[in-house]
């Protein structure tokens, strides 16, 4: 598994997560908000058991949701809605083992806060 978060020069942030041969990307406009929301979810996951936020964009949001189970495990859902008629769309359904899955997000944030562009002139 693989996760890497990509920061453009606008702003915008990609999450792109690879599980076997399948990459997803789901993004956010405001990425500087989106890495501080995805960090604040990975400490409530570490410490209470369970994290969540939401990534916004121009024509809906994803919601990240991680939950801890009794076998140390993460499961970890990414849903989409771009409307109240169509509800929540699944994007993503994963489950790894929890230590794996922190030090795989605390490692990607890192990266990418490392990564952030210079304001445009």
């Amino acid at each position: 598994m693989e996760l890497r978060l990509e920061l453009e020069r606008t702003g915008r942030l990609h999450c792109h997560f690879t599980q076997r041969e399948q990459t997803t990307t789901f993004s956010a406009y405001d990425g500087a908000t989106a890495l501080a929301l995805l960090e604040a979810a990975t400490e409530d996951l570490a410490r209470a058991g369970c994290g969540e936020c939401y990534w916004q964009m121009a024509n809906g949001e994803y919601r990240l949701s991680f939950r801890r189970t009794p076998e140390d495990t993460v499961r970890i859902a990414i849903l989409w809605a771009n409307g109240i008629a169509t509800g929540w769309e699944h994007v993503l359904w994963s489950e790894r083992p929890a230590e794996e899955w922190l030090s795989t997000v605390r490692g990607a944030l890192t990266a990418a806060q490392g990564e952030a562009p210079a304001p445009r002139a």
